[in-house]
């Protein structure tokens, strides 16, 4: 691992990407560079890379709108930093216990920033203001998706989905299948995998917290048909008057 000027790598999964995916780093770890550049257009949202406790929630100079996650893996302390987020887009504060994949703001270009990109710093045990305890985190993230789980790349599925009661369709072709409440009541929804010629499949039972991604895992035997997809879709029993809208990540 990176500790100071140590240069042995320690791979480990346990952290998951932050936004996007490695195919979207646009400058890499080293010199006087401490963390990764990661770059996407549009709405992008930032999540914890693993579960912890929001150490710093604030406005700086130099990182922009940033939050600091303290975590403890496997008996080892970590510090996450996330960098030049949208101006008030930070959804939580020092104190806050976030789990991994929780949305903690959007991508911006806030602060010593000249593009829309996330600036990703890992350090252990924490954050100093020399920096001295950086990692890599290349070393750390591997060349996985922006959260949990699936087989592949972590995806979003189109635009998020509004609804009532009942979602539009959404595909996903094996492995997991994520879903996110953007807005409208958190509560239970239920998964269903539609079959045109058939009664429709009763997949999972969840309950969706506004910025929390919500994991089902391994719905492969529900992949059919001849596209070779399984397609799902949301119903929600309270609330009916009120729309909900949910993105799906595959």
């Amino acid at each position: 691992m990176f500790v100071g000027t140590n240069t042995t790598a320690e791979a480990s999964t346990n952290f998951a990407w932050p936004c996007c995916s490695s195919s979207h780093v646009t400058q890499g770890f080293g010199g006087s560079h401490y963390g990764i550049d990661i770059a996407q257009g549009g709405t992008v949202a930032i999540k914890a890379a693993a579960k912890g406790t929001v150490s710093r929630s604030y406005y700086s100079s130099s990182y922009g709108e940033v939050v600091f996650i303290k975590h403890t893996i496997n008996g080892k302390n970590y510090e996450t930093v996330y960098a030049h987020m949208r101006s008030g887009s930070r959804t939580v504060s020092p104190g806050d216990s976030v789990s991994q994949g929780q949305r903690i703001g959007y991508m911006g270009n806030t602060g010593d920033s000249t593009g829309q990109h996330l600036h990703f710093e890992l350090h252990s045990p924490s954050w100093n203001n020399s920096k001295s305890y950086r990692l890599n985190p290349l070393n750390y993230l591997g060349s996985g998706s922006d959260v949990p789980g699936g087989n592949g790349q972590w995806d979003e599925v189109g635009d998020p989905v509004e609804f009532k009661f009942q979602s539009p369709v959404r595909k996903s072709t094996g492995g997991d299948v994520g879903f996110e409440l953007i807005s409208g009541p958190e509560g239970y929804y239920t998964v269903w995998e539609y079959d045109p010629d058939n009664p429709d499949d009763f997949v999972a039972k969840i309950y969706l917290e506004h910025g929390v991604t919500y994991n089902v895992k391994d719905i492969n035997k529900f992949v059919d048909g001849t596209n070779n997809t399984a397609e799902f879709y949301l119903k929600k029993d309270h609330n009916t008057s009120t729309y909900a809208k949910v993105q799906v990540y595959d």
